[in-house]
């Protein structure tokens, strides 16, 4: 279940954008539709130091994916283009200006449903 947070400059994405990204990424990892998750945090410019946030209103946001340390690292890496993309597009902005980073969760580092996840395909 990947969880993809947006921090940025700006109040909140575009109406759909959040549901949009998730039904794509969700369908390119192979994955429900309900379970890729989104958050956007709004983050004043005074609170951070990210040096192009005050030279423009548009600008891109930094995402952080957490998700299961069980994918490939091919799944992986298109998910980031894929995000990268359509960040891209839909915000309007310069695709080599998005930064994107993954954080994969260890099983037994993660409570789901009231349970500790374990790989069970782990040796």
């Amino acid at each position: 279940m990947p969880i993809i947070e947006f921090m940025s400059n700006s109040k909140a994405p575009p109406r759909g954008f959040l549901r949009h990204l998730c039904s794509d990424v969700a369908l390119a990892l192979g994955l429900p539709k309900d379970n890729v998750w989104a958050i956007w945090h709004e983050v004043k410019v005074k609170s951070c130091r990210v040096p192009h946030w005050g030279l423009k209103n548009n600008c891109a946001p930094i995402i952080t994916v957490r998700c299961r340390s069980t994918y490939s690292k091919m799944q992986i890496r298109g998910m980031i283009h894929l995000i990268a993309s359509i960040v891209s597009k839909k915000l309007g902005v310069e695709y080599n200006k998005v930064f994107v980073s993954v954080s994969r969760v260890m099983p037994d580092h993660l409570l789901v449903r009231g349970k500790i996840w374990q790989n069970k395909n782990r040796k």
